[in-house]
Parts: C-alpha cells; sequence; structure tokens
C-alpha cells in the first residue's frame, strides 16, 4: 500500500479537528456516534463482545462514508482540471457522427 503524503501546514495555520469535521457532516455524525460507543451513556453495552461488534460496525460505516467523500472529492477536483488542461474538452456537446 502506497504511504499518504501528509499535509505540511505550518501548526499556526492549521485546522483544528472540528473545524475539518464541520465541512464533512456525514463523517463527523460518523465519529460521534463512535464516541457514543466509547462513552456508553445508556450502558447498553455491558460486554465486551457487544461494545466490539458496534465498534467494528460502525467503523465500517466510517471506512465506507469516507471512502465516498475522497472519491467526490476527487471527481470534482479532476473535473476542475479539465479545462485547464485541454479548454476545447468541454466546449458544448459533441456533434453528432455523420456517415
Amino acid at each position: 500500500m502506497r504511504q499518504m503524503k501528509q499535509n505540511k501546514q505550518p501548526s499556526a495555520r492549521r485546522e483544528s479537528l472540528e473545524q475539518r469535521l464541520e465541512r464533512h457532516p456525514k463523517l463527523k455524525e460518523q465519529m460521534e456516534a463512535l464516541v457514543a460507543i466509547a462513552d456508553n451513556r445508556e450502558g447498553t453495552l455491558e460486554l465486551a463482545d457487544d461494545a466490539e461488534w458496534a465498534i467494528v460496525q460502525q467503523v465500517r460505516q466510517l471506512g465506507g462514508q469516507t471512502l465516498r467523500e475522497w472519491a467526490q472529492q476527487q471527481a470534482d477536483r479532476k473535473a476542475a482540471e479539465l479545462p485547464q488542461l485541454n479548454p476545447s474538452a468541454c466546449k458544448g456537446k459533441k456533434k453528432p457522427r455523420v456517415e
């Protein structure tokens, strides 16, 4: 597996996790659900097996949501780059081929 590039922003300008999650409300919701499992305020998770199962399910959902958001960002980035790389690529509709 390839290593991720680390975002090298000066620490004074670095956004907090909370600020970053505000841009991704679905991910924030998933993270809050994971923390709710850890808190177990309702006391419904009494056995380690139950807690483990809840965590595994939540992490699967978090992974799926993260991948969907990553893919959308990639698609948006590529769509924005295309006109710069080839300005004529996105001009109007494709003309029908006449034979």
